[in-house]
């Protein structure tokens, strides 16, 4: 008996991949500070990875793709200053 596909998430390849996502993510969880600065680093080179094939693939025109692409660097910048002095930007509560 063939399963009826309606959509992306009906996938058996899509569950597993999300399932191992989510895994990953949750194994991530207890990484120590420095492993996160690494994931954080790689989630980003992913964003501009597929900013990159959406420009190659003629998804988005090159103004977009520059556009999205300093978007990413920016909020790069703004997370990698919050992880190098979370002092900054943490409130210190007193009891």
């Amino acid at each position: 008996m063939t399963e009826r596909i309606e959509g992306f998430r009906d996938l058996r390849v899509y569950q597993a991949a999300f399932e191992l996502q989510q895994e990953v993510y949750k194994v991530s969880k207890s990484f120590p500070f420095s492993s996160e600065i690494g994931i954080f680093r790689f989630l980003k080179a992913e964003t501009q990875h597929w900013l990159d094939t959406a420009l190659n693939c003629k998804y988005i025109g090159p103004e977009v793709h520059a556009s999205l692409l300093e978007k990413c660097q920016e909020i790069g910048r703004m997370l990698g200053t919050m992880i190098n002095k979370p002092s900054s930007f943490c409130r210190h509560f007193s009891k």
